[in-house]
């Protein structure tokens, strides 16, 4: 650990090698309002701080979420991946404040064995010091989701009985 940031209330140790600094902040947290969404570069409820950070890949944005437990003082950990972050190829993080689950949201993929445009979603909780993925989900298209819609791809998500929001095998891009 080598550089900390902090709120006024608690200083947070972050690795070295996390990118966080003030020129890659990015409005990539999308919280969750009933109907509506209100955008975010950072958020703060419970004991968690979310931050969203950005690279610039010159097709696109690709969003880093980073989410600090300020009570442990440490990041989350995605034990998926080993990393301390949650990533989205288009930049975009759904939080549902009151249910602490995470939707991350993807850049339109090719779905071989569908043979179809989808756009791919994980979806993930905080247990403990970990993001947990709850589930996989993906809807035909090749347009991401905007405002309400983003509201209604979430929900329809978590209330899988949807039949344009469907789950997504883990391992879907392997399949062929």
């Amino acid at each position: 650990m080598h550089k900390t940031t902090s709120n006024p209330d608690v200083a947070i140790p972050i690795p070295k090698d996390a990118h966080i600094d003030s020129t890659n902040l990015y409005n990539g947290i999308y919280e969750l309002t009933g109907k509506s969404i209100k955008k975010h570069k950072s958020i703060t409820f419970n004991n968690l701080i979310f931050v969203t950070t950005s690279e610039d890949l010159g097709d696109g944005i690709r969003g880093y979420l980073y989410v600090f437990n300020t009570r442990n003082k440490l990041l989350i950990r995605d034990t998926t991946f080993k990393r301390d972050y949650l990533y989205s190829s288009a930049g975009i993080f759904i939080i549902d404040s009151s249910s602490q689950r995470i939707c991350s949201i993807d850049k339109p993929e090719w779905y071989d064995e569908k043979q179809e445009g989808i756009i791919p979603a994980s979806i993930a909780r905080i247990k403990g010091a970990y993001f947990d993925e709850y589930k996989t989900v993906y809807k035909v298209g090749e347009d991401i989701p905007e405002d309400s819609s983003l509201v209604s791809f979430f929900n329809e998500a978590i209330a899988g009985n949807s039949k344009e929001v469907l789950d997504l095998p883990k391992d879907w891009w392997k399949i062929k």
